[in-house]
């Protein structure tokens, strides 16, 4: 005898790639003619930029230039000057299978850099720098939520879910030009840049996420005016953006990350031919998944009062959001610098960033490193460049269960501050926001079928009523299945609440036998 089974579809997403692919960067360089020669490397920087990325069947592909800036000195040893080398790249990841309705979110880190002087004139670079994505595929499964038959008695759990309803990518480009404050002297050469995004505002409507944030640009330039002095500005531009999340709705919560894959400066003179504009091309990666609160209704046992009959099971897989991270905070740090007496800073900026979260006692622990960047001048006023790698940690409570729980965050820096204390100390605080997700996976062994057999009857020529002795704790459920009669007629004979799961006491119960 065959059972009608009814089935809900509950969409998931399933991971196609997580990872980093490795990327060589061997150059051989000669200065530009516009260069000094080098008398002595301060810095060497690498800034992987993603330009384009697109899901093609079973791979990933990635274009974009990868930026070499060589801090050095000439032979004055007074000046900081700059050489900026551009080479292109391109990538092809293979997926686990071949994408349906993918979103990429891609990102790129440095492995390592070295850099060195073979002669005045020319640069020998080696290094390394990864390509890393999440490639995650939006899939439906089918859950069996209510069968039907005769005699068919079944066991239906729930539970509530945050489940994911919609997944989303897009790449866009923000311009804009910028003035150079009046009061700063014209700009000759760009010597570092860097710009980050902060979403303010993230609202899901009609398969769209409507946000609003700013951008920030620091900028740090030579002027022609003055060669050995340095100037350095901060822009911030705010953008709106509609971003394609298909399935997100306004009952939805989103998680978005939106990174800078690209910036772009190009010196502008302004209507008095000063060179005191720049014209800012950024382009920005949208990642964005939106989860909707679902009751999922789900059948985990079955059998029939007249019939023998076999179950097929499978097991049930949904993950679950527990809730959106989004913390700020001021990390502050006191350092001693040893035996480098600093004058003035030149610039600071946090280039490395790493974090990672766990569940500890009913606190969401987070903790990661910053690598503190610093081009300063000593007391003979002589520019020099020093890192330091700097611990992050960052604690708050967590009131939800925590087994089985997974933390998956980033860090953003945003803008460093800093205070010279004496000659040889430095107070640093840096701007600090965490995002993520706390989830979890629930598994569940579920009936996705039944099927009965009409030669095999029940009780064909059993007793119509029967006594049964009952212990304590033991379950209706259990006891009806086993004796091939249904729930119902247990606790109707015996005055049972249909809700009743096990019997608090041992008692003796009349089995109906239908």
């Amino acid at each position: 005898m065959e059972y009608t089974f009814k089935r809900a579809e509950y969409a998931d997403s399933t991971v196609l790639f997580d990872g980093c692919q490795e990327q060589p960067l061997d150059l051989d360089v000669s200065l530009p003619d516009y260069c000094p020669d080098i008398q002595r490397i301060l810095k060497c920087q690498v800034v992987p930029c993603i330009s384009t990325h697109s899901i093609n069947g079973d791979h990933l592909e990635t274009e974009g230039v990868a930026r070499v800036r060589v801090l050095y000195l000439d032979s004055r040893e007074d000046t900081v000057r700059c050489c900026e080398i551009e080479s292109g790249f391109s990538s092809s990841i293979p997926l686990r299978e071949t994408a349906v309705s993918a979103a990429a979110r891609v990102g790129a880190r440095v492995e390592y850099i070295n850099c060195r002087a073979t002669s005045p004139r020319r640069l020998d670079i080696h290094g390394a720098f990864s390509v890393c994505a999440l490639v995650l595929d939006q899939r439906t499964q089918q859950i069996c939520t209510h069968a039907e038959g005769d005699g068919l008695e079944q066991r239906r759990e729930s539970c509530q879910v945050s489940s994911l309803s919609g997944l989303g990518e897009q790449q866009f480009t923000v311009s804009e030009m910028l003035e150079i404050n009046n009061s700063k002297p014209p700009v000759e050469n760009i010597l570092r840049s860097r710009a980050y995004c902060v979403v303010k505002d993230c609202r899901p409507v009609s398969g769209k996420l409507l946000t609003k944030g700013n951008i920030h640009i620091e900028v740090l330039y030579s002027s022609g005016l003055d060669d050995t002095s340095l100037e350095s500005m901060e822009f911030e531009i705010p953008f709106s953006q509609m971003i394609d999340c298909a399935g997100a709705g306004e009952d939805c919560c989103c998680n978005l990350r939106m990174e800078v894959t690209d910036l772009s400066l190009q010196v502008r003179n302004d209507s008095a031919g000063e060179a005191m504009r720049l014209e800012a091309e950024v382009r920005l990666s949208a990642f964005s998944c939106a989860y909707r609160d679902e009751t999922v209704h789900y059948i985990t046992d079955a059998y029939s009062t007249e019939f023998e009959s076999e179950l097929d099971f499978h097991q049930m897989q949904i993950s679950c959001l527990d809730e959106l991270i989004h913390e700020s905070t001021v990390q502050k740090t006191a350092l001693d610098m040893g035996s480098e007496n600093i004058s003035k800073i030149l610039d600071i900026w946090s280039e490395i960033s790493s974090i990672a979260g766990e569940i500890q006692n009913s606190q969401v622990v987070f903790s990661g490193k910053m690598n503190l960047c610093l081009l300063a001048l000593d007391a003979n006023g002589t520019p020099f460049y020093l890192e330091k790698m700097l611990d992050v940690s960052l604690n708050r409570p967590f009131a939800g269960e925590q087994d089985g729980r997974r933390v998956a965050c980033w860090m953003q820096v945003g803008a460093v501050g800093y205070r010279i204390t004496g000659n040889t100390g430095l107070e640093v605080s840096a701007e600090i926001t965490v995002e993520g997700t706390i989830s979890h996976t629930l598994l569940q062994k579920a009936i996705c079928g039944m099927h009965g057999d009409e030669t095999r009857r029940k009780n064909e020529n059993g007793a119509v009523l029967s006594l049964y002795y009952a212990g304590e704790n033991e379950s209706v459920w259990e006891i009806a299945r086993s004796h091939g009669v249904s729930v119902r007629s247990i606790c109707d004979e015996n005055g049972l609440s249909s809700a009743e799961e096990r019997l608090s006491e041992g008692q003796m119960l009349l089995l109906a036998t239908p």
